[in-house]
């Protein structure tokens, strides 16, 4: 999709289960721009990024349901860049130093029915490639078994410029 475009998705609300809570939430990425290569000095695995790039990811996050035990909990996420060979970028969680230039990594806490955020999201490059686009790949419900079956993770929603 194009980048101005959004999504509208169902997703758990916070660390409760989806049974238990969930949300219905309209993602938009509004831009993909260079960010602060200097922050990837403040990695802990700083060499493995070295020579790569930081780009931010904006959009925004809006809460259009809410339902059960997690009403006003942490509502959103899993919104990052995406590599030119095809992977998803590391993100903001990797970066222990936020800025204040990038941030709200596309969640609302607090939520409630009819909060839009804006928001922003670090997305870090390892050395060699770029990031192109974006992508809602919805990473909460990964398991210790194994690669998560959820469908946006194995077929994310991507923005393309």
């Amino acid at each position: 999709m194009a980048l101005g475009e959004t999504i509208t998705v169902r997703q758990r609300v916070g660390i409760l289960d989806e049974e238990e809570a969930w949300a219905v939430v309209r993602y938009t990425v509004t831009g993909i721009e260079p960010g602060d290569d200097s922050l990837i000095d403040d990695l802990d695995n700083a060499e493995e990024y070295l020579g790569g790039s930081v780009s931010y990811v904006r959009g925004t996050v809006e809460v259009v349901a809410l339902y059960g035990a997690g009403i006003g909990g942490i509502v959103g996420g899993a919104v990052t860049g995406v590599q030119d060979d095809g992977y998803l970028t590391a993100g903001i969680f990797s970066v222990p130093a936020a800025t204040e230039d990038c941030t709200g990594n596309f969640l609302v806490t607090g939520a409630g029915v009819g909060d839009v955020e804006e928001s922003c999201t670090v997305a870090l490059a390892l050395p060699g490639t770029d990031v192109v686009a974006a992508a809602y790949y919805a990473d909460d419900v990964l398991s210790s078994d194994g690669p998560s079956e959820d469908p946006y993770y194995l077929d994310p929603v991507v923005w393309l410029p």
